[in-house]
């Protein structure tokens, strides 16, 4: 299947603020998954479903089995429900049509519940924008949001490069200008949830 990169370059948002900490209340969720990092930490919303929020980072931390997060260091994921997606990713001056943002200096990326289940409004403007639903854009949103945290990375074309090489299993790499860039910039360094 031929994916809509360049909606998805436009799409999946790379957002970097200070308000976010204050948007999100999260609660943790203790599920663990063999041979992910001890680093990476799981959290869904506070108005997220408790039963629908472990059974969703459950099949988040599957997917992201499939990918090496050794070099990720400290990182969270959070899932939040659709109901109120619009509105929170416009609190962080980004892209609401986007399923997924990361926010680097605070390294974390949220993920939008329709990615797990389906949302029949939100599932047509999804299909529409990327061509695909479920598990292949589950899999997009992750591993563009991987090229991301893992490099540091605010440039969207270089973060979909990542995540193609990924989709791909080729030995994804960091562009290198923008790695060296990125790890000499404080945002880089202040991969620590916060």
């Amino acid at each position: 299947m031929a994916w809509k990169s360049v909606k998805a370059i436009i799409l999946f948002a790379s957002i970097v603020g200070t308000s976010f900490a204050q948007t999100l209340r999260i609660r943790d969720v203790m599920v663990s998954e063999p041979g992910l990092p001890r680093t990476v930490n799981f959290s869904c919303t506070a108005d997220y479903n408790a039963v629908q929020c472990v059974h969703d980072v459950k099949t988040l931390q599957h997917e992201l089995a499939r990918y090496p997060l050794d070099g990720l260091g400290r990182w969270s994921f959070v899932l939040a429900p659709s109901d109120h997606w619009a509105e929170l990713v416009a609190k962080l001056k980004g892209n609401p049509v986007s399923p997924a943002f990361s926010v680097l200096d605070q390294g974390t990326t949220v993920f939008e519940q329709a990615l797990f289940s389906a949302a029949p409004a939100r599932s047509w403007e999804l299909m529409q924008m990327f061509g695909a639903l479920g598990a292949p854009l589950l899999r997009l949103a992750i591993t563009h949001e991987l090229g991301h945290a893992m490099c540091a990375e605010m440039d969207e074309r270089r973060a979909d490069e990542f995540g193609r090489e990924l989709r791909s299993r080729e030995a994804a790499s960091c562009a290198t200008d923008a790695h060296q860039r990125s790890s000499s910039s404080p945002q880089a360094r202040s991969r620590s949830m916060p």
